[in-house]
């Protein structure tokens, strides 16, 4: 049946009509999850702009602890244990935890600080915690302020969301493909040093591509050596499993110049993956890496306070033994750093904290002379 202009034009108005009162609805009913979770309904936590803005809360609340250990101690951490709420109040009950209330206004902003002894958590040792983290700060050195890197920030960008789905059910820092932070972070970029070898062994091509690559071993260590020149000769640390792979297929050899035994194996090299191959087996040629370090941690504190909490956190570590992630916080080795931030309802935000001792650039496209064209960027996975 034909409709008159004027019926379409009232339907058009039922349709909007319903819409509102459907959207009237939806925000209420999310306005009332929202507040029984304790959270602002109208923050969007789900928007990477607002994950950006935690991400730098985080650093500057690393970098004061830095700066001036001694001083967010007293700033921060003492006020916190005045202020510790005994879980269950009760004295004559068993000790399950502190809280130490970030905001009273929000029931999730609070640390709970358990430490156990004998299959039971212990309150004389939950309380020790919280002196020693205010004592280890206080005796801290003033130490440098972390550098930002791009390459860092894009390796913990993908932790903390590869770790919304699963993380918690998996080895501690192991993402989704089994990778440890490592070969994760390898993924991303490399030092200078790295990318400008792998550089001179793309350059070393043939045109087919094949490259022979020489190695010694001087007791643990594996060195690559390569030739400049007839008369002279260069060499490089590498990784164990490079080693062993040009020992496992290639020959025993007396390298030139070096005039000691090593091994050489022909290699067909794709500049665009970084693989080197020897018949039907492959490895992914590795670049030296500088000493890296990690730190994870998530909770459903609110937005005004989650960075306070989860470097806070981190400066306690209740529960480790070696307080290995506040070490890291404060390391005076590591020099540059990435942060990355995400959030879901189910496990609230996630902080990922990569380090590194010397900077790591992108790996880029690698134009040898025997290409015609630059090699295509590596696909990261994110």
């Amino acid at each position: 049946m034909t409709s008159s202009p004027g019926f379409r034009t009232e339907e058009r108005r039922c349709c909007w009509a319903n819409r509102s009162i459907v959207l009237l609805l939806s925000t209420l009913l999310s306005a009332v999850v929202n507040s029984a979770s304790g959270q602002d309904p109208s923050a969007n936590f789900g928007a990477p702009a607002v994950w950006r803005e935690l991400e730098d809360e985080i650093l500057r609340h690393v970098n004061e602890i830095r700066r001036q250990p001694a001083v967010f101690a007293e700033r921060f951490l003492v006020p916190l244990k005045a202020a510790r709420q005994r879980v269950p109040e009760s004295a004559a009950e068993p000790f399950e935890a502190y809280k130490l209330i970030l905001n009273p206004g929000h029931r999730h902003d609070y640390l709970w600080i358990s430490e156990r002894r004998d299959d039971r958590q212990d309150e004389e040792l939950s309380l020790a915690l919280i002196d020693e983290t205010i004592n280890a700060l206080r005796e801290t050195r003033p130490l440098p302020a972390w550098t930002r890197n791009d390459v860092l920030d894009r390796a913990a960008r993908f932790f903390s969301h590869d770790f919304l789905s699963g993380g918690k059910e998996r080895p501690d820092h192991v993402d989704r493909f089994g990778r440890r932070p490592g070969q994760r972070i390898a993924t991303f970029g490399a030092t200078r040093r790295g990318l400008d070898e792998w550089k001179r062994i793309c350059d070393q091509m043939n045109d087919r591509r094949q490259i022979v690559l020489r190695i010694y071993r001087d007791e643990e260590t594996f060195f690559r050596v390569e030739y400049p020149t007839p008369n002279r000769c260069r060499y490089y640390s590498v990784p164990e499993h490079l080693g062993q792979f040009v020992m496992d297929h290639g020959h025993e050899a007396t390298l030139p110049v070096l005039d000691r035994p090593g091994f050489e194996c022909a290699v067909s090299v794709e500049p665009s993956t970084r693989r080197i191959a020897s018949g039907e087996t492959s490895i992914e040629y590795p670049l030296p890496l500088p000493v890296l370090g990690e730190n994870v941690v998530w909770g459903k504190w609110s937005r005004e306070w989650a960075a306070r909490g989860l470097v806070c956190w981190w400066l306690i570590d209740p529960g480790i033994p070696d307080r290995g992630h506040r070490k890291l916080l404060l390391d005076p080795d590591y020099r540059f750093v990435g942060v990355g931030c995400a959030w879901s309802p189910e496990i609230g935000w996630v902080a990922t904290l990569d380090c590194a001792t010397d900077p790591l650039e992108p790996h880029e496209p690698v134009a040898s002379k025997n290409q015609e064209s630059p090699a295509p960027r590596p696909k990261s996975v994110r």
